[in-house]
């Protein structure tokens, strides 16, 4: 997306030594994610996690100096930091949290240590994520490979810093909503909380509490609908002017790519609903994960509607394709015997070798 292709590109040689170098770590985290298959069924969620957190470690010690300016942490972290260039900043409202800490933050952090402590807040909402998603075993090993392995969970951990914390968050009151009724004080608290995160998250608010209602699906994809027709309306005919979104001069390769990932979308469910089929038994839990997700994803097809900007459509993506490997995830997480499982893992795991080495993430990953 825009913050990171806008991003002032590096020169010829420096990219190729960023794309060889990716890798090493690439082989690395591979061959640890893969060794955790290993382990006993019901640990190895838990060493995802662990492998899930040390990545986490290992972002925050980036070169930031080779990183490009307008990376999301980077700026955040100048911000911290009270570094020089970020004035301009300071009035926007992705901004004002960071512009309220700069002053306590600013004379005892530094540019490295400010960016270090941004990716250790990933950790407790990871945490969280991991701790709802226990009772189906395998579900959060899988989506650590999502996060590792797949362009749309990568660049969540690496870059689009405050989306990622929201996409994460939300991946966690999906799965708390689709399971019990209890704890409804605190599930209201949390839901209401992402738009804090990531203010386009505002509108996945309602399909939260939705979940369990009998009409779910038609509800909220009547909802969802209506949502992406008043974007359609407000900016492209009424003319209701947001330079940031308007004025995108890769507009055809963005909507280009949202085109790509809706059908992304939709091939993921469909091959989630395919094995799904064939597997047969279900448990409750997971029954109501994948009921939850597939709501969400039914009315995917509504982001068309942003094509004339498609920028706001790919950040909504982010949430459906988080939602898409959920459902995957949920699906293959209860396979105890055969082979779907282990082959699933190698194959979200062998989609790291494009991921790392794609000009927009191999940029970002630099240590």
């Amino acid at each position: 997306m825009s913050r990171t292709d806008s991003a002032a590109k590096p020169n010829r040689d420096l990219f190729y030594d960023f794309q060889s170098n990716a890798l090493l770590p690439y082989c690395i985290a591979a061959v640890a994610y893969l060794s955790i298959l290993f382990f006993p069924r019901r640990t190895r969620d838990f060493f995802a996690l662990a492998l899930l957190a040390a990545f986490c470690l290992a972002l925050g010690l980036r070169n930031i100096d080779r990183m490009p300016n307008e990376s999301d942490p980077v700026i955040y972290a100048s911000i911290l930091a009270n570094a020089s260039g970020t004035e301009a900043l300071l009035g926007g409202v992705d901004y004002t949290l960071f512009s309220l800490l700069r002053d306590a933050t600013g004379p005892v952090l530094s540019l490295a240590s400010s960016f270090f402590i941004l990716h250790l807040l990933y950790l407790p909402v990871l945490f969280l994520l991991y701790w709802v998603s226990r009772s189906v075993i395998g579900m959060f090993y899988l989506l650590v490979g999502w996060m590792l392995f797949v362009n749309s969970g990568v660049l969540l951990l690496c870059n689009f810093f405050r989306q990622g914390l929201s996409v994460f968050l939300f991946l966690t009151l999906l799965i708390t909503f689709s399971r019990t009724c209890e704890h409804k004080w605190a599930r209201a608290a949390g839901a209401l909380t992402l738009p804090f995160c990531h203010v386009a998250a505002a509108a996945l608010v309602p399909g939260l509490f939705m979940c369990k209602t009998r009409r779910y699906f038609y509800l909220f994809g009547a909802y969802f609908a209506l949502f992406c027709i008043a974007i359609w309306a407000v900016l492209g005919h009424i003319g209701f002017n947001i330079t940031a979104y308007l004025d995108d001069s890769e507009q055809a390769s963005h909507q280009s790519q949202l085109l790509t990932k809706v059908i992304v979308t939709y091939v993921i469910l469909l091959f989630g609903a395919c094995l799904r089929r064939h597997f047969g038994n279900i448990p409750d839990d997971a029954r109501g994960i994948q009921r939850a997700a597939i709501g969400f994803l039914v009315p995917t097809a509504a982001l068309l509607l942003t094509y004339s900007v498609p920028i706001i459509g790919l950040r909504y993506l982010y949430y459906s394709h988080a939602a898409a490997f959920t459902f995957l995830a949920s699906v293959m997480g209860n396979q105890r015997k055969g082979l779907a499982f282990p082959l699933g893992v190698l194959g979200i795991c062998s989609l790291g070798i494009i991921t790392w080495t794609y000009p927009t993430v191999t940029k970002l990953l630099v240590w």
